[in-house]
């Protein structure tokens, strides 16, 4: 099956937006909605907007994902997690990647997406993502879409997914505010489908994972699992190594997902306070 278009996807303000620009000669923009490449824009002028939006626009890959092995292996980590409920559903997914930046978790994802949406307040971080989906999935169904709005007021219809994915996201976006993070995962719940999962991920100091798990709980979930991810021994040597990461064999050290391995087997040992990522994966 093809992927559903992302305006059978929207709650109806946000649905007729789209239609009445499409009636209209000047489709490019209006007040408080645009389309641009294709993305539909759903905010304007937000603080954390802006100050996203001249982030990526300063650096090609902030946070050099790609090159840093204990990164990649979060990445690959919740594309098991959506495999998994893929497995176990039988049938291809409708998903909501919040807060996708460049793209690294949602490319993974076309295997077992039917529709993939990815969100994220920043423009160019979205047509970047775009990009780089596009390409992955080149001469076959392209089941991605894309769309700039913010977590706190998610423009699509209830009961709309069967995942939801807020990878480093509902702690970190909003510096700890509690009561913005609880309305984000509000906002996630709204639209997952019943029996829907969501998938959170976040980096933090060990002492407040219980309070990630709480946040998570703040909406009626049922809570399936939480799971440290067993790596501060590799952010650990990331630090040590800041002055050295100049040298060629020191970025290849910090890109080896081998070696990133063994240092989580290493890390297990000493329980889950040798953890900088927590995943809790929760039910509707």
């Amino acid at each position: 099956m093809k992927a559903v278009q992302i305006i059978e996807l929207l709650a109806s303000p946000y649905k007729e937006k789209i239609s009445s620009q499409n009636s209209t000669t000047n489709s490019e923009s209006s007040k408080d909605f645009s389309m641009i490449e294709g993305i539909p824009i759903f905010l304007v002028g937000d603080t954390q907007q802006n100050f996203y939006e001249e982030f990526y626009q300063s650096q090609a890959e902030p946070w050099a994902y790609s090159g840093r092995a204990a990164e990649v292996l979060r990445h690959e980590y919740v594309a098991e997690q959506v495999k998994n409920i893929y497995q176990e559903k039988g049938r291809k997914l409708t998903i909501l990647d919040l807060g996708c930046s460049l793209g690294h978790i949602t490319e993974r994802l076309h295997p077992y997406g039917e529709t993939i949406v990815g969100l994220d307040i920043s423009l160019t971080a979205v047509a970047k993502a775009k990009k780089r989906c596009e390409e992955v999935v080149k001469g076959k169904d392209n089941p991605y879409q894309f769309i700039v709005a913010s977590c706190l007021e998610l423009p699509f219809q209830e009961n709309t997914f069967d995942v939801v994915i807020a990878s480093d996201g509902i702690w970190g976006w909003f510096v700890e505010d509690t009561e913005k993070s609880k309305k984000a995962v509000a906002e996630i719940y709204k639209v997952l489908k019943d029996s829907g999962i969501v998938i959170h991920t976040d980096y933090l100091h060990p002492r407040k994972f219980a309070k990630f798990v709480q946040l998570t709980m703040s909406a009626p979930f049922q809570l399936i699992k939480e799971e440290p991810m067993y790596d501060r021994l590799w952010y650990r040597l990331e630090s040590w190594t800041k002055s050295l990461q100049g040298f060629t064999w020191i970025k290849k050290l910090l890109a080896n997902v081998g070696f990133a391995k063994k240092l989580r087997t290493l890390a297990r040992l000493f329980g889950r306070n040798y953890s900088k990522h927590i995943s809790v994966i929760a039910k509707k």
